[in-house]
């Protein structure tokens, strides 16, 4: 097991490094948000990113558009990052998620891979990602999953 976290945390180091050599991403003074408007560069932004071999700070532009009034980092998207989960994060929660309690995901995904999943975002994603496995998908999860917030705290009231 040492052997193992040892490399992991190598590897960590290395991809930091690959993640970060392109100076955060940085595409120029302006460029166009998703609406085609120009947003301008703000600064940087750090995230850590827990990634199949360890967490990593990844360093990301930040874009603002005035138009849009909102802010981007074009580098979460080429990264395919979601949150502070890897895409292989992601993949190996949603096939224990999708198979286990989210209990037993979680100890199985740090004992056979290393990977420390923190319980509120591991049993969001894996619940999320079980509706979309052909046998989860019922009425039952569908409603119960997909309220809006307001129709679950209007539910809360009538109950009490």
């Amino acid at each position: 097991m040492a052997i193992r976290a040892g490399m992991h945390q190598m590897g960590g180091v290395l991809l930091e490094k690959l993640l970060n050599s392109d100076g955060g991403g940085y595409r120029g003074a302006h460029i166009a948000c998703g609406q085609g408007h120009p947003a301008a560069f703000v600064g940087y932004r750090s995230k850590q990113v827990l990634t199949v071999l360890s967490a990593v700070n990844v360093l990301r532009a930040y874009y603002h558009c005035p138009s849009c009034q909102s802010g981007f980092l074009p580098k979460d998207q080429e990264l395919d990052v979601e949150g502070s989960l890897s895409p292989g994060v992601r993949r190996m929660t949603g096939r224990v998620g999708g198979k286990e309690s989210f209990e037993q995901g979680r100890e199985d995904l740090q004992e056979l891979a290393g990977v420390v999943v923190k319980q509120s975002l591991g049993r969001i994603l894996g619940t999320s990602l079980r509706l979309l496995i052909p046998g989860h998908l019922s009425p039952t999860n569908l409603t119960h999953h997909w309220r809006s917030p307001a129709k679950q705290r209007s539910m809360r009231m009538n109950t009490k």
